[in-house]
C-alpha cells in the first residue's frame, strides 16, 4: 500500500478551526483525499471525490465518489466543499465554479496550498513548481479576490 505524505500540523489545526465553526453534524465534500479526511470525519459525514481508487482506499471516506473532479456534479449542497486535488489552474477553476454553487448559505469553501499571493502564469498548468501552486493561486485570486488564510497557513476559505 502506498503511503500518503500528510499535511503539515499547522495545516490540520486550520482545517478543524474551519469545522469548529459550524460545529459538528456537518456534510464535507472533498475534492482530493488525503489526511484531511480523517479530520473531516470528525465533524460529519464526508462525501470524497478522487480519480485515484487507492487513495479513495486507503483513507476510507464515508461516501467515496470515484470519479475525475471535472466530471462530478454534486446532488445536495454542503456545509464546507474542500479543494485539494490536482493544482493546474484549468482543474482548480473548474472546480471552483462548478462547486462554489453547492455551499450552503453560510458554509465555506475552502482548500490547500494557497501558497501566498502571486503566481508565474508560465506555471499554472503544473501542479506546482519549486513549492509553489501557481494554478491554485490564479484560479482562487481570480474567483475571489482576497481570501482569508486560515492562521497564516495555505489553507484557504471563503465564507458564502
Amino acid at each position: 500500500m502506498q503511503s500518503y505524505a500528510p499535511i503539515e500540523n499547522k495545516d490540520e489545526v486550520a482545517v478543524r478551526k474551519i469545522c469548529e465553526r459550524l460545529s459538528k453534524g456537518l456534510d464535507i465534500l472533498e475534492v482530493g483525499t488525503g489526511n484531511s479526511t480523517h479530520i473531516f470525519k470528525e465533524y460529519g459525514t464526508i462525501t470524497s471525490v478522487d480519480a485515484d481508487l487507492e487513495r479513495l482506499e486507503f483513507f476510507k471516506p464515508d461516501i467515496a465518489v470515484h470519479t475525475d473532479s471535472m466530471n462530478f456534479k454534486p446532488s445536495k449542497k454542503y456545509d464546507i466543499i474542500f479543494v485539494d486535488g490536482c493544482h493546474t489552474y484549468h482543474t482548480v477553476k473548474t472546480e471552483l465554479d462548478n462547486l462554489y454553487p453547492f455551499v450552503k448559505d453560510g458554509g465555506y469553501l475552502c482548500g490547500h496550498d494557497f501558497d501566498g499571493y502571486g503566481y508565474d502564469d508560465s506555471y499554472i498548468g503544473q501542479d506546482t513548481v519549486s513549492g509553489k501552486h501557481h494554478g491554485v493561486v490564479k484560479a482562487v485570486t481570480e474567483k475571489f479576490g482576497t481570501v482569508e488564510l486560515v492562521d497564516n497557513t495555505c489553507v484557504w476559505c471563503v465564507k458564502k
